[in-house]
């Protein structure tokens, strides 16, 4: 506890005029209540006795009259005067409800001017002195927005935490009416840095945009000016960054490991390294740890178009790390000229995130197909979820499990396209995907098992309705553009193939789908901007391809 100058700036003449202008509030507040008061008995029942009154009164008068003109008559026998009928009889009268049940807007504002008023008359100014910048007041545990405000009068506790600072706290005492003043004078806090962290612990410097970046993070207790460097097994700097500010309680900096560290950390564990300086001379370090991993092509921004993760046409056999979260978007056209023109649109959407501490990840998407310039255009939607698991993985190869199940709306299978490409009919599939990677490439197949109630035959088999089930063969490449129009990129070709149903003999028939796409990984930023090509071949004569463009977000 330390000792607090206040200075009581009302002084006893002071305080006997806020006494007086208390008794007047108080006086005022009473005046205002009678008033209400009036207004509602003026309005009410005051009325209604009064009207009573005059009734009576004039009841009585005409038993006078009737005395006069019958002496005889009384009320214990004999005959009754029984007057004629009135010209002017009297109205009923009902007493109308106070006015609050009518206006209680105008009850909620009287309400609320009172409560003003009585809190004006019990309350006082504390106005504290000598801050810095940032700084936070808590008066009796609730945060204070300024530095001046009003409180009730009475003894209050004060706390004051400041950037750089030790926290303060005081014992104040708040008259009525009265300003009090605080002079607070703050001890700077020794400076130290504490709570580092990497994040992730493990990443492969070459993976391409946010998958390839880690953020380091650590608190201080004062303001001042830090270098970060990554240090080798043998204690020499490999990499260092300098001049990073350190204007609040945590900092936090990027570290892009293609852009970098490219080239200069091999696999392994290295030590990061934490030094920084306040401006009064003060010194402070803290250290942390980060695993690079053997570089290979592995996981990267997967196009979400077919229901998995991978490519257009294929899915890959690597999984999301656990935590991380993928957004995409996109469509293409596909142009007949045959048609004058007409085209077909698909449009897709989707997320995919990692579970399960990275061993299993799940996508959902969707897509709308619109025929423009056909004659009774056979619009379309269609839905999926897939969940891809891991069978086994390691630096090189990896082998996944990929379930999924599609909905669509096709309402009439002679409607329904005869088109594979992005089409999903509803259904099941199941089955395996692999894969193969390098340091700059990887190549990635599936086998999957379809299941549904359509097939696409080219009208060979749409006649016959039943359930069908028949087998995808896909396969793609992947090849990383480290350094692509100032930020990354991957560029992949993908392709499928499907067999006739089983019930027919198994063999592999046309159409062959095939897709192309770049991804451009922005520098510094979880945004992926995407180029497609798509189209299926069936003969010479039977074929289309289109392009279009595409947006995601890979954090």
């Amino acid at each position: 506890m330390r000792d607090i100058n206040t200075r009581k700036k009302a002084s006893r003449p002071a305080r006997e005029s806020g006494y007086r202008g208390l008794a007047f509030l108080v006086l005022l507040a009473f005046s205002l209540g009678m008033a209400l008061a009036s207004c509602s008995t003026t309005r009410g029942s005051g009325y209604g006795a009064s009207v009573s009154q005059d009734s009576s009164a004039a009841a009585a008068a005409k038993r006078d009259d009737s005395k006069k003109r019958n002496p005889g008559s009384s009320s214990g026998g004999g005959s009754t005067y029984v007057p004629p009928p009135s010209p002017y009889p009297q109205p009923s009268y009902t007493p109308p409800p106070p006015y609050y049940h009518d206006d209680p807007a105008a009850a909620h504002f009287f309400f609320d001017l009172f409560v003003a008023v009585a809190e004006a008359a019990t309350s006082g100014t504390l106005v504290v002195d000598g801050l810095p910048p940032g700084c936070i007041i808590f008066v009796d545990g609730s945060i204070i927005s300024s530095t001046s405000f009003q409180v009730v009068a009475g003894r209050h506790s004060v706390r004051i935490e400041c950037f750089g600072y030790l926290p303060w706290t005081g014992v104040v005492d708040i008259g009525i009416g009265a300003v009090t003043s605080i002079a607070v004078s703050l001890q700077p806090e020794p400076f130290r840095l504490y709570d580092i962290a990497v994040d992730p612990e493990a990443f492969d410097p070459s993976a391409p945009g946010s998958l390839g970046r880690i953020n380091l993070d650590f608190s201080s207790s004062g303001p001042g000016s830090a270098t970060v460097e990554i240090v080798g097994s043998d204690g020499a700097a490999l990499w260092s960054r300098q001049g990073i500010a350190i204007s609040g309680r945590r900092t936090s900096l990027s570290i892009d490991g293609s852009r970098d560290l490219s080239g200069r950390l091999e696999p392994g564990t290295y030590k990061v390294h934490v030094m920084a300086q306040d401006g009064l001379g003060g010194m402070a370090d803290a250290w942390g740890e980060l695993v690079v991993s053997p570089y290979r092509a592995g996981t990267t921004f997967s196009s979400l178009a077919s229901g998995f993760s991978g490519t257009l046409y294929a899915p890959d056999a690597r999984i999301l790390p656990d935590g991380r979260f993928q957004m995409d978007a996109g469509g293409y056209a596909v142009f007949d000229p045959a048609s004058g023109g007409a085209a077909r649109l698909p449009v897709f959407g989707g997320i995919r995130m990692g579970f399960a501490g990275g061993k299993a990840e799940l996508v959902v998407s969707g897509m709308e197909v619109s025929y423009l310039g056909y004659v009774d255009p056979p619009d379309w939607y269609s839905a999926g979820v897939s969940l891809k698991s891991a069978i086994a993985s390691n630096d090189t190869t990896a082998v996944s499990l990929l379930l999924g199940a599609n909905y669509d709306s096709f309402l009439d299978v002679e409607a329904a396209p005869s088109w594979d490409g992005p089409t999903r009919f509803s259904g099941f599939t199941g089955g395996l995907a692999f894969e193969m990677d390098s340091t700059i490439a990887r190549v990635f197949g599936s086998a999957q098992v379809a299941g549904s109630d359509y097939y696409p035959g080219w009208g060979a088999y749409s006649d016959v309705h039943g359930f069908y089930t028949w087998a995808y063969l896909r396969g793609g490449v992947e090849l990383l553009l480290p350094d692509l129009a100032g930020g990354e990129g991957t560029f992949a070709v993908s392709a499928a193939g499907r067999t006739s149903p089983f019930s027919s003999g198994l063999s592999l028939t046309l159409p062959l789908s095939i897709g192309a796409e770049l991804h451009w990984y922005a520098p510094h930023s979880p945004t992926v901007l995407s180029v497609y090509g798509a189209g299926e071949w069936g003969s010479d004569h039977n074929w289309y391809f289109g392009g279009g463009f595409g947006v995601g977000l890979l954090m």
